[in-house]
């Protein structure tokens, strides 16, 4: 501290010879000269004692002596500059880590997704961002199953496959099927009623991967957080239930349709929770329609053109139905066309309610995703439906 604030040596080092000098003489055993070694010890435990206590009273006196503008200069006022220094440097360094963790996580996620069915490209991805994120210390396994957890929920459709696969991804994680529950309600929780559509594909996967009494009763508290979301508890345990079913029937269905013609109906139904019964009615459903898709339904229909209104024109651009005539009519007169709908963002929509997807051909969104639309699984308004990304795969 004397250094640092350019005070004088405290102590004197003239005195202190002396003091040393005249304690020597006391410590010496006789006219031989010899040393009591036990008064030695007892000598240097006295000598430093006296040394601190002298270098403190100096200290002090010079602290007396001394203004207090000249003592914030040279001791405050550096302390202060340091210690907010450093305490941005660490916000910055903190901001950089967290959105360096961020893009790493979602990486990693997507290369899962990627991967996903091909079980030893799994292990070798899960293996080699294990290193990459090794800097995320103790944390880096609970937030990389979250954040694989959270983007398979929102971008996997549910099929047998994609339920095999996680039911893999958590014996690569090393996860029991009570932790695996846990981890699902965490990411449903945190997600709440913005993430309705995520938090019933989890359900579902869990209901169908799950064997322990102790992890299907964990499940139960995301029915809570689904439930919520609906005025009454009976009408959120209807919808759940009707939810939870048209996700498995449209899952067996999307198998049928790929599937095609075949004398047998796909197999897949029982690890979708579905009867025999119920299996062989879809499939007889697909077959009568030619095991055509949402998709092939909606993009088949006719040869003929149609406006970005969705109305059938012919080949020099006249309306063809009487309904879209009159239509056209009563807005002309009006006060002229009603101005169009600008172009969606999307031609394939999810219901955030209960995940039905619905294809909407190009330059058709008027004529079936008007304002009127409603979900036709769940009831949900066209306010419940958001844009999705289709993976052609």
């Amino acid at each position: 501290l004397a250094s640092s604030v350019g005070a004088p040596n405290f102590l004197d080092q003239q005195g202190a010879s002396s003091m040393e000098q005249e304690d020597e003489e006391a410590i010496l055993d006789g006219d031989d000269g010899k040393i009591d070694e036990s008064s030695y010890e007892e000598y240097q435990t006295e000598f430093m004692a006296r040394v601190k206590e002298e270098e403190t009273n100096k200290v002090l006196e010079w602290f007396k002596n001394t203004e207090y503008q000249e003592v914030a200069y040279t001791l405050i006022i550096p302390s202060i500059i340091i210690a907010y220094g450093a305490r941005w440097s660490l916000v910055k360094l903190n901001a950089k880590l967290k959105k360096s963790a961020a893009v790493g996580l979602d990486s990693f996620a997507n290369d899962m997704l990627y991967n996903d069915g091909d079980y030893e490209e799994m292990q070798l991805c899960l293996s080699d961002w294990n290193k990459k994120l090794f800097w995320l210390g103790l944390s880096r396994k609970h937030r990389m199953v979250k954040a694989y957890m959270a983007e398979y929920a929102k971008r996997k459709s549910v099929s047998p496959q994609s339920i095999s696969s996680l039911s893999y991804a958590f014996s690569l994680f090393g996860l029991s099927e009570k932790k695996a529950a846990d981890y699902m309600v965490n990411v449903c929780s945190e997600g709440g009623q913005e993430k309705i559509s995520s938090a019933n594909k989890l359900l579902f996967f869990g209901n169908r991967i799950f064997e322990t009494e102790e992890a299907l009763q964990k499940l139960k508290s995301i029915e809570d957080v689904i439930k919520s979301g609906y005025r009454t508890e009976v009408g959120g345990n209807e919808i759940l239930k009707v939810s939870q079913s048209a996700i498995a029937e449209a899952s067996y269905r999307s198998l049928v349709q790929k599937g095609g013609s075949s004398d047998k109906i796909p197999t897949g139904w029982k690890i979708l929770g579905l009867t025999e019964e119920a299996a062989t009615d879809i499939y007889n459903q697909e077959m009568k329609s030619g095991f055509q898709t949402q998709r092939e339904k909606v993009y088949g229909q006719g040869d003929g053109k149609y406006n970005k209104k969705g109305q059938r024109i012919d080949d020099d651009g006249a309306l063809m139905d009487d309904d879209d005539i009159a239509e056209e009519e009563r807005a002309k007169e009006f006060g002229g066309d009603e101005e169009e709908d600008e172009a969606p963002a999307s031609n394939a929509y999810e219901c955030g309610n209960c995940g039905f997807t619905l294809f909407i051909a190009e330059g058709r969104n008027q004529k079936f995703f008007g304002s009127g639309f409603v979900c036709p699984t769940c009831g949900a308004s066209k306010d419940e439906f958001s844009p999705l990304e289709i993976d052609e795969d």
